[in-house]
């Protein structure tokens, strides 16, 4: 009877594994479908706004559909990293590039089209990574998008670069509603999202930071969170930096 008991919890974990495996291909090709059509959109976007349209109403609806096309893009590249992640299959495609040329271009956009907030950079060092800039871009956005998410209109989001012992820092700081004790503990976990009012009401898949903690340890880096509970909270990510990288 326990033998039997053990072969039939075999084949459901089997079933659940051979599913979840079909679940991860699905969300492969559903993201890499769906882009195509959002780089055309975001194509005409750019398009329509070099005709310079002297309309408020119009600049203002371009405004929307871009930053509509964006948040849906970042959406797609969370599906298929963590169909990537499932199924083991994670690639990084490596290269030499300055982090602060990155973090500028990043704020620079996000000062473009997400107005409601402040955005500065603050960092000590000029410092050159090897990593996949497209995944270290993808991660950054994500905490910094979590941080205009999470905060009110008007307030500051900094992003901070440091470098000491062969380790890059990077931190994300925002003035928002912060995270218990307890929630940080799960935070990282696929699927999790906290439990307050402030957090439900906003949209979210719960992948985003799962994904970004995955990126950077296929990195050899480490991410974490400080936060206090109605006090703003701070993401930091640090990324090793081989000495031959380093620029004075």
């Amino acid at each position: 009877m326990a033998t039997s008991t053990a072969h039939q919890q075999i084949i459901e974990k089997r079933d659940n594994l051979s599913a979840e495996h079909n679940n991860c291909d699905l969300m492969a090709l559903l993201s890499h479908e769906l882009k195509s059509p959002l780089s055309v959109i975001k194509l005409y976007v750019q398009m329509a706004k070099k005709l310079n349209i002297r309309n408020d109403h119009a600049e203002s609806l371009l405004e929307k559909i871009d930053h509509q096309v964006i948040e849906m893009t970042a959406v797609l590249d969370n599906m298929l990293d963590m169909s990537l992640v499932f199924s083991g299959k994670i690639v990084l495609r490596k290269t030499c590039f300055k982090i602060n040329d990155l973090l500028t271009e990043i704020l620079d956009d996000y000062s473009q089209y997400f107005r409601s907030h402040h955005f500065t950079m603050v960092s000590n060092y000029e410092c050159s990574v090897y990593a996949d800039r497209g995944k270290i871009k993808q991660v950054i956005v994500n905490l910094i998008s979590n941080a205009v998410k999470y905060s009110s209109q008007q307030s500051e989001v900094n992003v901070s670069c440091k470098y000491a012992n062969e380790v890059i820092t990077l931190a994300v700081v925002d003035q928002g509603i912060g995270i218990s004790q307890e929630n940080q503990q799960k935070l990282f976990g696929r699927y999790f999202r906290g439990d307050c009012d402030q957090v439900r009401l906003k949209k979210g898949y719960g992948i985003g930071l799962y994904i970004a903690k995955e990126i950077v340890c296929h990195h050899g880096g480490q991410i974490w969170v400080k936060s206090k509970e109605g006090s703003g909270s701070t993401f930091f990510i640090s990324l090793p930096v081989p000495l031959p990288f380093t620029l004075t």
